[in-house]
């Protein structure tokens, strides 16, 4: 693996190949968005960081991927969830999470996420 390449800070259980192929190719960038230490040089780019943000529903690949990504950092900084991630046990209801999820408040979720207190 390329040292280029972003290393996902979570479990890739709940994440497919083609998410994980594209948080390693393109993870750096956007997490370089993300945190403002990147500028937008496009559209896309200004509407990915208006979805990290919490500005609005994510719509492309990328912001829903990274928003996953979010997600599943702040579930797994929970103590019981980090407990259920045991080595014997195996979570089926990820994706359940995942999808759950999607519908709540997406601006409250990236705060989490982010380490911000609403």
């Amino acid at each position: 693996m390329s040292s280029d390449r972003f290393l996902i800070q979570c479990s890739r259980k709940v994440f497919s190949e083609e998410e994980i192929r594209v948080l390693e190719e393109h993870g750096k960038r956007l997490e370089a968005l993300a945190d403002g230490r990147q500028l937008p040089a496009s559209e896309a780019g200004r509407r990915f960081v208006e979805a990290v943000n919490g500005m609005r529903k994510p719509e492309t690949v990328y912001e829903r991927i990274w928003l996953k990504y979010l997600w599943r950092l702040e579930w797994e900084r929970d103590p019981a969830n980090r407990a259920a991630m045991g080595p014997l046990r195996k979570l089926d209801d990820d994706r359940e999470d995942w999808k759950r999820m999607r519908s709540a408040n997406w601006g409250a979720t990236v705060r989490r996420a982010r380490g911000h207190e609403e």
